[in-house]
């Protein structure tokens, strides 16, 4: 028989473990040997390499859009510690990192978040949405993707993915989104509001800029234990090298109805 945790028989001391986990987790970083990104500056690189514009209130959700304002209110929050951050050559970006403490002056709101695969709320949710724009963003770039964590669970379609597996989820402590600069140009993220709407851009020193092209393919949909999943390469085109890669293979669990026509694949049940 599995000896439970001390935190199962004291739930009480979940928080305090939290923040113990999260105090170790950042010291094992500031000993692991990269150069994190921490200068900021408010005048702008001179050249745009992408940028990305989508609304912050998602009204499919199902859920008291209420949550939605506060997810727009803890963006904001968030955004101040990364308006103008620059990536220098050799340099590591981490999300977590930069956004730590973000809320200490202005405390973040209530707001749609996935805990144990289950959706619900809490101070702080929905940054997600800033990890999915960074992480396109940086998929737009000649920055080095080093650590990426999709959603276990899309609980909702969301309109500003434009291809399928190009999310990326954050938990401080446990999962972050970093990008190393293993170029020799320097790079700016600049983050900027219109009403509701969000921008996410990233400037450079390099006049030189590329572009990419992405799509998905190998779609494939399929039902095991009682569950819907979606796997799906993501695939970039470098229009400069007339090149496509296969980034990587995307497996995520579909927590809503797809589309009438879908063709859903049935497999056979795991123990």
């Amino acid at each position: 028989m599995r000896r439970k945790r001390l935190t199962e028989i004291f739930p009480a001391l979940i928080p305090l473990r939290q923040k113990q986990r999260r105090a170790c987790w950042f010291l094992a970083m500031h000993l692991d040997g990269n150069r994190y990104a921490k200068t900021q500056l408010q005048n702008q690189l001179p050249y745009e390499q992408y940028a990305f514009t989508c609304p912050m209130i998602n009204t499919a959700t199902g859920s008291d859009l209420t949550y939605q304002y506060n997810k727009a209110e803890n963006l904001k929050i968030a955004a101040k510690k990364l308006d103008g951050l620059m990536i220098y050559p050799g340099e590591t970006f981490s999300l977590c990192l930069s956004i730590r403490n973000a809320d200490q002056k202005t405390p973040y709101k209530e707001a749609l978040i996935v805990v144990n695969d289950k959706l619900t709320s809490a101070k702080g949710g929905g940054l997600c949405q800033l990890s999915n724009m960074l992480y396109w963003t940086f998929l737009n770039s000649p920055l080095t993707v080093t650590e990426r964590h999709p959603h276990r669970q899309t609980d909702f379609p969301d309109a500003n993915i434009r291809i399928h597996g190009t999310d990326a989820t954050i938990v401080s402590g446990w999962l972050d989104l970093k990008v190393k600069n293993t170029t020799g140009y320097a790079y700016q993220i600049v983050i900027t509001f219109r009403k509701d709407q969000m921008c996410t851009a990233l400037r450079t020193n390099d006049p030189h800029t590329v572009r990419y092209i992405f799509r998905n393919a190998d779609t494939v949909y399929y039902r095991q234990n009682g569950h819907v999943y979606e796997d799906t390469d993501v695939m970039r085109y470098d229009a400069s090298l007339h090149q496509e890669l296969k980034l990587y293979r995307n497996h995520t669990e579909i927590g809503y109805e797809l589309p009438e026509g879908t063709y859903i694949e049935e497999r056979g049940n795991t123990q």
